[in-house]
């Protein structure tokens, strides 16, 4: 599939490799002009994220609901100012695929938190592990009995000098594994939808590269 083919507003995501770092950001292919497709930037804090740097691998994602999402790999993206605003631009004969993708990004945590693990039973401390769109996993020290499906229910809170995010995890219990240390992870799918888990993920991605001042522009030029 070329990016020719994307009809004009269609969303999208950045999935950016710098070192061992994974990010993900979603974007907006806006329109085409002159064979090329014009995406909107990823921006933090006012300055712009500058994908064309050898440091950074970066793929072109877009979701399809129903099929297999299209990647297109280590696209080119140049920033290019048009009409006074500032774009990603990709070759529009740029050629993706479908690929089996086998989950959503998960951003990493380990803080304890108190967790509701099944029905009628008492909260246990857990090491919440990861968040993502679509689920979270938790490790505990020992196997919880009658934990196969069970539904699990906890809080994470996370406050910083610029933002707080209160987030209610809802799901369900689909996986366990033992860890190499004798404790046990579980992952879990959502079973109700937190909005808030998208903001906190692009939060603490944008704190990390913010780290980064050597994939920042100095200024946004839009």
């Amino acid at each position: 599939m070329k990016l020719s083919e994307l009809q004009d507003e269609t969303a999208v995501s950045f999935e950016l490799y710098i070192g061992a770092n994974k990010f993900e950001f979603p974007s907006v292919m806006h329109f085409q002009r002159k064979g090329k497709a014009y995406f909107e930037p990823i921006r933090i804090d006012g300055k712009l994220l500058k994908i064309q740097n050898e440091k950074i691998h970066a793929n072109l994602l877009q979701p399809r609901e129903g099929e297999k999402p299209v990647m297109w790999p280590e696209v080119d993206a140049r920033e290019e100012i048009y009409k006074k605003a500032v774009y990603y631009t990709i070759d529009s004969e740029c050629k993706g695929k479908s690929y089996n993708r086998r989950s959503a990004y998960r951003q990493y945590v380990g803080e304890e938190v108190f967790a509701k693990v099944g029905t009628g039973k008492p909260d246990i401390q857990v090491v919440l592990k990861d968040i993502s769109n679509t689920g979270f996993s938790f490790v505990y020290r020992e196997e919880i009995k009658d934990s196969e499906r069970a539904m699990v229910l906890m809080t994470y809170i996370y406050k910083d000098e610029n933002a707080s995010f209160d987030l209610t995890l809802s799901g369900k219990v689909v996986r366990k594994q033992q860890l190499e240390d004798g404790r046990i992870l579980y992952g879990c799918v959502l079973v109700k939808k937190n909005d808030l888990i998208s903001k906190f993920v692009n939060y603490k991605q944008k704190e990390q590269l913010n780290q980064m001042s050597y994939v920042m522009s100095n200024e946004d030029r839009k």
